[in-house]
């Protein structure tokens, strides 16, 4: 089952200040975190604009939980500034220098950083100790957020063939087609609704009525692009079967989130990008969240893992992407 985000020291890629400050309390000793009261009652802040004088009594409370970044505001940040104006033990370390697989990653073929802005980074520095809103357990961020994607694929040469899995409608891929410069981006999504699965847990798992607006609507945004898109309207399984073993330069996962469904894709999909190639995803995190329930970061840190590879991020405060390059 689900914990809470920063149980057994462990970050699972929860929201940016949300995860640090909740890092820092229980290190603290002081406050017991839970994630459902009473039923479905949270404790917390969620989506709230509270004063200083309500967060410090929310955080004296014995059922003091997470609360979204809508909640981080100044007086949050004030709040964070006066009981806590160190880094805890945790923050206070800084992180290991990132090996040579991780230069990979964030790195051209000849071993160089790479100097295309904003997406370099240095990778054989270490990185900073932590200030208050940082986050020192995530990988190594080789884009401010998901939006410069696509040329980042076009600055590592990954201009061919690419399949985005879970498409919904359309939005994001519209602002991959118009930076990327890959001859195609496959679109792959059953666009059906789900109802015997009792692990989906998405605010995405919508109506089938709903479902054909958003397929409507992802063909309309994509049709400027001519025959730059090809729309899958198929499960995973059944559209990676269609796709050769090493053809493919990116495939982003943006699917089902619970472990086994992120597990199955991660198996169905890596075989069939090219060496250079990403594998990558949107969502890194675990968590019981009121949009679903998330098991991505373990699940891909694990798979990596066991493969030998290193996980790269974007670097937004919330819903991250995640990137694997393959051999």
């Amino acid at each position: 089952g689900f914990r809470d985000f920063v149980t057994e020291d462990r970050w699972h890629g929860m929201l940016g200040q949300t995860a640090v400050l909740n890092h820092a309390m229980r290190h603290e000793n002081s406050f017991p975190l839970m994630q459902i009261v009473e039923g479905r009652e949270r404790a917390g802040f969620y989506n709230e604009g509270c004063d200083y004088e309500t967060i410090a009594d929310r955080c004296r409370a014995p059922l003091f939980l997470n609360f979204d970044d809508m909640a981080f505001n100044d007086a949050m940040r004030r709040y964070l500034s006066e009981r806590f104006p160190t880094p805890c033990i945790y923050e206070r370390r800084v992180h290991e220098r990132v090996d040579s697989g991780r230069r990979s990653v964030a790195t051209g073929e000849d071993g160089e950083t790479t100097t295309t802005e904003p997406h370099a980074t240095n990778a054989t520095r270490p990185e900073p100790e932590c200030r208050q809103g940082t986050i020192l357990r995530f990988p190594p961020v080789i884009m401010k957020d998901r939006g410069q994607m696509g040329e980042f694929l076009n600055s590592q040469g990954l201009c061919g063939e690419g399949v985005e899995v879970g498409v919904a409608s359309g939005v994001f891929s519209e602002r991959l087609l118009k930076t990327w410069k890959g001859r195609r981006l496959h679109c792959v999504d059953p666009w059906s609704a789900v109802d015997d699965d009792p692990n989906y847990i998405d605010r995405l798992n919508v109506s089938q009525e709903t479902h054909d607006r958003n397929h409507a609507e992802a063909v309309r945004r994509l049709s400027a692009f001519a025959d730059r898109y090809a729309i899958h309207r198929v499960a995973s399984r059944e559209a990676a079967a269609t796709f050769a073993d090493s053809s493919l330069d990116f495939v982003y996962l943006d699917a089902r989130h619970y472990a086994a469904a992120v597990r199955e894709d991660l198996e169905l999909w890596a075989p069939k990008i090219r060496g250079g190639g990403f594998l990558a995803g949107h969502d890194y995190l675990d968590g019981i969240l009121p949009s679903g329930h998330f098991q991505v970061k373990s699940t891909v840190d694990q798979w990596a893992g066991r493969h030998g590879l290193h996980v790269a991020c974007s670097g937004e405060h919330v819903w991250r992407s995640w990137f694997v390059k393959l051999p």
